[in-house]
């Protein structure tokens, strides 16, 4: 009998492992989750993790990035959609806070990783401020000034 060759897909894997080690970050926290509990949920080889993400850190830091990245853009498609739609700038604010609250409420796994994140000094979110958490801050801080000015 031939044995059926193994078809890799690199993309399918890593997302297995960041849905994977979400899931067990969002129950117990970057500390109170092993390695081998993702090895053990995936069904992957340890050194994937480390092939696609560098190590633990890198991997909590992927799923931070991608869930931060998915929030802006929520929040970027809502804006230009609203934008075309209208003028208005406290429209346009009442609908960013919307949206944010919709992502929250559809991603509750997002607000478990921050709190965990804060709980254990929230080091990985201040690593992501440059690329992703500054400049919706910004985008933030500027319809709110523009609605006050209104």
């Amino acid at each position: 009998m031939k044995k059926k060759k193994q078809v890799r897909n690199p993309e399918k894997t890593r997302e297995r492992i960041l849905k994977a080690a979400t899931k067990l970050f969002t129950r117990s926290g970057y500390e109170g989750t092993s390695l081998r509990e993702i090895v053990t949920e995936t069904g992957i080889n340890k050194r994937m993790i480390y092939h696609y993400f560098g190590d633990k850190r890198g991997l909590y830091q992927a799923i931070f990035v991608r869930e931060w990245s998915e929030l802006k853009t929520w929040l970027d498609k809502a804006m230009q959609v609203n934008l075309e739609s209208t003028g208005n700038i406290r429209d346009l604010l009442v609908k960013f806070v919307a949206v944010f609250f919709d992502f929250l409420a559809e991603h509750q796994h997002f607000t478990r990783l921050m709190m965990w994140d804060g709980l254990e000094g929230g080091e990985i979110s201040r690593s992501t401020w440059k690329e992703i958490r500054g400049p919706l801050f910004i985008q933030t801080e500027f319809l709110i000034q523009e609605a006050q000015k209104e």
